[in-house]
């Protein structure tokens, strides 16, 4: 097995884990899971094609769109880098607001929105997987 195919083999994982996740009404970590394939399957799509793949979790998502840039999946993986981004550590950890009410990580985001983003997470991983 390559370093690209065990990133795809992750990504993959991962989204059998998010689907499991979301199936027991855990959608927040089933997002944050749909985070990790994301990171998972730009680490197949640069290893497959022999740039040099960070460790930081934004230079992850940095290098996997730029990367992609000339492809036909280019913009796909540019709006759910902005998408996943976003959401990352708020999908982790409560947050103090400025009424001094607390956020829980599952208020961030909807079931229905993480179907979706998971939706588009896997389209890209079957994408990618040929390449690598």
């Amino acid at each position: 097995m390559t370093e690209a195919q065990a990133y795809i083999h992750v990504a993959e994982r991962s989204l059998v884990a998010a689907d499991g996740a979301l199936d027991r009404s855990v959608h927040e970590k089933a997002s944050f899971l749909g985070y990790h394939a994301l990171e998972s399957t730009g680490g197949a799509f640069c290893h497959s094609r022999g740039v040099p793949f960070p460790r930081g979790h934004r230079k992850k998502i940095t290098t996997f769109t730029a990367a992609v840039r000339r492809e036909r999946f280019g913009r796909t993986v540019a709006e759910l880098a902005i998408a996943f981004s976003s959401l990352r550590n708020p999908l982790l950890y409560p947050a103090a607001l400025q009424d001094g009410s607390i956020q829980q990580p599952q208020d961030i985001i909807t079931a229905g929105q993480t179907k979706r983003l998971l939706g588009r997470t896997k389209a890209l991983v079957a994408r990618v997987k040929p390449g690598v």
